[in-house]
């Protein structure tokens, strides 16, 4: 009784682990052997089937082709025209096979380590007047990304955001763009068409910000920052939120007017020189108020179970193929 119980369940994993490989194996190459089959079909006339009358059995006589299985006569172009459409079928039921165990895996089992995260010019001294420069790169991308919001606080009394600059930017789709001199508050977001964005490094932008009063003045990444896969689920992977620190000088310790003037003069000639193909979605006059800082930790990085994790590399790079995303 043992024995039988063994053979069965034996027999069952066997026939899934086939199933699970042939439907893997079609949504690779079944569109290949889709177009390729015609020209096999002229080329070994000797080696015809029907796949109807194979799954059939040997037994049954075709009816479309006409001839027994056992003799291969009288196979033509309809016979040959049925295989294909077989062969077309299952290729995308294999396809929607791989995308669903993609999804399944992907929405419930799999959990992506979070790795961007947004580089910021720091530590700089600047001085009371002065407008310079905040560089904001999104460093750490592994995957296509397709959108990224950044909302940022600073001291009112010390900083003001004049603009923010998208020339250069990798963003193309910019949807939001909030800057409250009130209360210190500033959010931009913006996409990237399908297939994303996938470069380990991009541009976000520029924040001009005028200095206002001497002291030391931090600018903080709140936790409502996101950077989005473009994996069909929005999944965020943004790493850290951090805190980046000036020094405003008293003005009476300023640069040559000069030179201030002429790093002024290039600053403003850049945001003026914003580029013009970007497409930009959003109101100047909006207001949102900032959520409240935290102090929120690194992300912890996800240990996923090693079969969910070479399933879900599997899956992820058929789904490339299939899609061209490479």
């Amino acid at each position: 009784m043992r024995s039988n119980i063994l053979r069965i369940i034996t027999s069952f994993v066997l026939i899934g682990f086939f199933a699970w490989f042939l439907i893997h194996f079609l949504s690779i190459f079944g569109i290949f052997l889709f177009l390729a089959y015609p020209v096999w079909w002229f080329l070994f006339p000797e080696r015809k089937m029907c796949f109807l009358c194979r799954i059939r059995g040997r037994k049954h006589q075709c009816s479309n082709c006409g001839s027994d299985e056992k003799n291969g006569d009288g196979m033509g172009v309809k016979t040959m025209s049925i295989n294909m459409l077989l062969i077309f079928f299952f290729t995308a039921i294999s396809i929607g096979g791989v995308f669903l165990e993609y999804t399944i895996i992907s929405r419930y089992f799999y959990k992506p380590n979070p790795t961007a995260h947004f580089n910021i010019s720091s530590q700089r001294t600047v001085y009371e007047g002065q407008i310079f420069p905040i560089e904001l790169l999104l460093d750490g991308i592994e995957k296509p990304i397709n959108a990224v919001q950044i909302d940022l606080s600073f001291d009112p009394e010390k900083l003001e955001v004049v603009e923010f600059v998208t020339k250069d930017s990798f963003i193309k789709i910019f949807i939001d763009k909030q800057i409250d001199n009130s209360v210190g508050f500033v959010r931009v977001s913006g996409g990237v068409p399908n297939p994303g964005y996938n470069k380990k490094i991009g541009l976000f932008g520029n924040l001009l910000v005028r200095a206002k009063k001497s002291g030391l003045v931090t600018v903080s990444i709140l936790p409502s920052s996101a950077v989005l896969l473009n994996d069909g689920l929005g999944t965020n992977i943004m790493k850290q939120y951090g805190k980046y620190s000036y020094l405003i000088l008293p003005k009476d310790d300023a640069i040559p007017a000069d030179e201030e003037g002429f790093e002024t003069a290039l600053i403003l000639g850049a945001q003026a020189d914003q580029d013009k193909e970007r497409l930009n979605f959003f109101e100047e006059d909006g207001t949102i108020y900032p959520v409240e800082n935290s102090d929120k930790p690194e992300i912890a990085f996800v240990k996923n179970n090693k079969i969910i994790s070479l399933l879900h590399a599997l899956d992820g790079w058929i789904m490339r193929i299939i899609t061209l995303s490479f």
